[in-house]
Parts: C-alpha cells; sequence; structure tokens
C-alpha cells in the first residue's frame, strides 16, 4: 500500500510544479489532491491520504518512507 502526507495547500505557484494540481484545487490538501489522481492510475494499489503529525510511531509503521523538502537535522 501507498500512504501520502503532505501538510501543505495547494498555492498559485505549485500548478506549474505539481502535476495533478489545477487551478480549482487551490487552497486544498495537496496530498488530497495527488491522491484522487493516482488511485486512477492503478486501482489494484491500496492508497491513503493521511494529514495528522508525521510522529516517529506512525513513520515505524511502515517499511519504505520517502521524504522531502525536509532539512536533515528534521529527519534525525
Amino acid at each position: 500500500s501507498v500512504t501520502l502526507h503532505d501538510p501543505d495547500e495547494v498555492v498559485i505557484a505549485d500548478l506549474s510544479s505539481l502535476y495533478y494540481a489545477t487551478e480549482e484545487d487551490v487552497g486544498k490538501n495537496r496530498a488530497t489532491i495527488c491522491y484522487r489522481k493516482l488511485v486512477e492510475l492503478n486501482p489494484t494499489v491500496k492508497m491513503n491520504v493521511y494529514e495528522g503529525e508525521l510522529t516517529e510511531e506512525f513513520i515505524k509503521e511502515f517499511s519504505v518512507v520517502v521524504i522531502c523538502n525536509v532539512p536533515l537535522d528534521e529527519l534525525i
């Protein structure tokens, strides 16, 4: 399964780089926007969106975690 997490909302500047976002998505959660499109690509993959805080306990539930745009000192 795949779980998406992004605490940020879509802003106008995202429209040039967030592939699945449209002008109608501005103000909506970025992970939720991506989820709706990604689940269409492969409906056999179980997908979830998590909007809560990323805690150590939550992250331990996963075998693989990919984190982007977070300073190294926050990861350790």
